[in-house]
Formats: structure tokens, sequence, C-alpha cells
């Protein structure tokens, strides 16, 4: 655009800024990692400046703790006080579908331009553990939208594209294009998606002159008496 003095001020300003400390009780870690990392990521690829790649290392570092967790799944909502006082911790027993596989593009991204494989290897165990989860929930194919990362007990009875879940959906042909088809398990997960998704959360809606448009709904899925799911739009 044109605007090199304003870029420069602005990555002026950020190089100031400090990380390392909040007053805040927790933070939330998807937020940080999609705005804060994937902008600082995104700025460099855009302008090489070193200054930009310093200060995302020292975001995805912060975020890196966060996977501290017997399990390794990341903490959400995330008091970084406690981290830093080296304090037990634990992976919480409610976050959305979004929230926790929201990690894997950027760190991605990190570990490719820094060389160091951490960031990555702790995204990636994130999402091997959907895909291995990814056909025993109660709607093969897709994920509910709120997962229990504590237990990787991913059973909840309520199906959508839209909030909450669908930046999981959509990073994983994003996935699958940043690590140059490498990974086949994103393409495979997503496709997996798509089917289910195709069997169950769209509709055809009335429509004037009857035109022919697909609509993504919500699916709540109910056990029937002989232990058989059943679907409801």
């Amino acid at each position: 655009m044109g605007m090199h003095d304003e870029f420069e001020n602005a990555v002026t300003a950020i190089s100031q800024m400090s990380f390392a400390d909040t007053s805040s009780p927790e933070i939330n870690t998807h937020e940080i990692n999609s705005h804060y990392l994937g902008g600082l990521l995104a700025a460099y690829d855009l302008s090489f400046n070193h200054r930009l790649l310093q200060k995302a290392i020292e975001v995805g570092d912060m975020l890196y703790a966060a996977f501290d967790t017997p399990n390794r799944m990341p903490i959400i909502h995330w008091d970084l006080h406690r981290a830093a006082r080296q304090e037990e911790q634990i992976a919480e027993e409610a976050v959305s579908a979004s929230e926790l596989g929201s990690f894997i593009l950027e760190f991605t991204r990190l570990s490719q331009i820094t060389g160091d494989q951490k960031y990555h290897d702790a995204a990636q165990r994130v999402m091997a553990a959907l895909e291995r989860h990814q056909d025993s929930t109660k709607l093969a194919g897709m994920w509910p939208v709120v997962l229990n990362p504590r237990t990787e007990f991913f059973d909840g009875d309520f199906y959508t594209m839209g909030a909450e879940v669908d930046s999981l959906y959509k990073s994983l042909p994003t996935a699958y294009a940043l690590l140059g088809g490498q990974n086949p398990m994103y393409r495979k997960m997503y496709e997996k998606f798509t089917r289910t998704a195709a069997g169950h959360s769209l509709f055809r809606p009335m429509s004037a002159g009857g035109k022919d448009v697909l609509v993504p709904g919500s699916v709540r899925v109910t056990m029937t008496e002989n232990g058989k799911p059943r679907t409801h739009l």
C-alpha cells in the first residue's frame, strides 16, 4: 500500500512492547495465537523485518509454556503467573474445538521460519489427538463444539460448521498446503469432515424460484434405545 513510514513506526512500537507480564489474571491463548502471533508472522512474511520475528518468537515461547501439561494439551484460559511460578498446570475440561485446534498454522509457520521444530511438534500432538478421535465421536467425521482436552474425551452431542469450530475445519486444508502436502493426515481429516457435513449438516432451504442453495446447519445427536445415533438438524 506504500505506507512504509507508517509500517516502520508500527514495527518500532511493537519492538518496544513486552509480552513477559500482564495484569490480567489469565489470557486466552487461542486469541493470542491467532491475533498476536499470526499478525506478527504475517507482517514478517511481508517485510522480512527481524524485529517482528523476534517478537513472534517471544510470543511463541510464551504460548509454548501453556502446553506444559501432563498430556501436552494446551491450556486455553491460561494463568501465566502460575506458570511463571512453576506451579502445576492441567488442561481444562471444556473448551471449544476451535480453541483447541487453533495452533497448528501459526506454530508450524514459526517452526518453518526459525528451524525450531518444538512449536510444530506441540501443535501437531494436539491435531494427532483430534485425528485419533475423529471416527469415534457421536457424529463420526466431525468434532463436537465442546471438547475435554484434560481427558481427551470428545463425546459431545452438538455439532456445527459455524462458530466455535469453524476455524478448526478451515485449518485442515490450510495446514495441508502449508506443509506442502507432506503430511496426508490433514487432507484425510478434511475429506472425512466434508463427507459427514454433506450428509448431516447441510440442508436445502425454501428459496425464491427454487434456487439450488445449500445452507449449513447445527446438528444435535441423541442415542436411540438400541444405542444407535439419531441426528436432529
